[in-house]
């Protein structure tokens, strides 16, 4: 009797290895790439970029990781939570390093386990081009270009070895970058048109059109929230004591708004992309943490302060090997910086509000018009979505 069961079991056993083989050869049929992001800027653009590859291959098969916004545009499901790899400064990377060595790992064995036609890293170089350098079998595709601009020049030397193609969102990058295909896609923000200041208006009815207003953008992550709200609301409490009737809104995202109210935002706060456009266009200034945001704001002729304090010893390293002193990208892409910036010791309330309060006590109209500008340089002949996908389709050998 026991050697009746031992046999059957044996046998449903090599069954269910036969169908798993048969599934795993329709699935290499199935063409599949590889899709890693690990910042909130990445998902943005890697959600643009799935919208697009859906499209035009809708029997593409997409997996990786990244966050909601990529999950949303596609059939895409992350391995691995974004806020798992999303970090800043030396603190948070020494506490994250035995968790962000896990994904490394299973990230790694996925590529050399799995048939994907290609891997697309996005942002986050510190990470997804260390992958990206051990996959050499894989055709490699790279978007947003490291600032070898800013600091840290050598990483140029040593980029033709962790990947194939570079998708660049600035036109004057192209010189930085030899040894591998160069393509300039520009940046989806020329995309957004201008904002409509009627139509935040008409959202917050509670607030004037009559009254000054001030966009806050703290960041994106949970450290910089954590790290600089207390600063941007102690600001806002000094700008009230000689603007009484300042009226506030922060421009937030889904994931950190609990974290704001929770932090003691009493502040309304706007999540929805389009909103963003409409609230910045309507204020008079704005208080932005550095980064894209940066960007965002300045494309719709709003002025604004830029304030950021990272760990002293990544700052201090930031000091022996960047190029620039600007951070902010809204400075380092125009031929002068246009904003001021408040950074490490400077970012105080007290300067804060000093600089903001001159922003807003009288407008400058010069200097909206040379913010709006910037979209010039960002804008590359065609979407970036769609000049992304143009490239990926030849790197990956995609047909339709």
């Amino acid at each position: 009797m026991y050697r009746k069961y031992l046999f059957e079991a044996k046998f449903v056993s090599l069954c269910v290895r036969c169908y798993d083989s048969g599934r795993e050869r329709e699935m290499i049929k199935m063409p599949a790439i590889f899709v890693l992001a690990t910042e909130p800027s990445g998902d943005t653009l890697g959600a643009l970029i799935l919208k697009e590859l859906k499209e035009k291959y809708p029997f593409l098969e997409v997996r990786g990781i990244g966050g909601p916004l990529m999950q949303q545009a596609g059939n895409f499901s992350s391995s691995f939570p974004l806020q798992e790899l999303s970090h800043i400064g030396i603190g948070s990377i020494l506490k994250k390093s035995f968790p962000i060595l896990k994904i490394f790992r299973q990230v790694l064995l996925d590529l050399r386990t799995n048939p994907y036609c290609g891997l697309l890293t996005i942002d986050g170089p510190e990470f997804c081009l260390r992958i990206s350098a051990r996959v050499p079998f894989l055709p490699r595709v790279h978007c947003v270009a490291p600032t070898v601009w800013a600091w840290r020049p050598k990483r140029a030397q040593t980029l033709p070895k962790a990947t194939d193609h570079l998708l660049s969102l600035f036109s004057f990058e192209k010189p930085y970058f030899s040894g591998l295909s160069y393509h300039h896609v520009g940046h989806p923000l020329a995309e957004v048109p201008l904002g409509r200041p009627q139509e935040f208006w008409q959202a917050f009815p509670q607030l004037s059109t009559q009254k000054p207003l001030l966009s806050l953008l703290p960041g994106s992550r949970r450290s910089e929230i954590q790290n600089f709200w207390p600063i941007f609301q102690a600001t806002v409490e000094l700008l009230k004591q000689r603007i009484p009737d300042l009226q506030v809104v922060v421009a937030g995202l889904p994931y950190t708004t609990p974290l704001l109210n929770a932090m003691g935002c009493t502040f309304p706060i706007v999540q929805d992309p389009d909103l963003k456009s409409d609230l910045f266009k309507a204020s008079n200034a704005a208080l932005v943490a550095s980064g894209t945001a940066t960007l965002e704001v300045a494309l719709q002729g709003t002025p604004m302060v830029i304030g950021y304090k990272v760990h002293p010893l990544a700052a201090w390293l930031f000091k022996r090997l960047a190029t620039v002193s600007s951070i902010g990208l809204v400075n380092l892409i125009g031929p002068d910086p246009l904003v001021p910036e408040c950074l490490q010791k400077d970012f105080t309330p007290h300067n804060l509000a000093g600089k903001l309060f001159l922003l807003l006590e009288k407008e400058d109209p010069s200097l909206k018009k040379n913010l709006e500008g910037l979209r010039d340089l960002l804008w590359a002949g065609n979407p970036f979505a769609l000049n992304c996908t143009n490239v990926l389709s030849h790197a990956f050998k995609i047909t339709e």
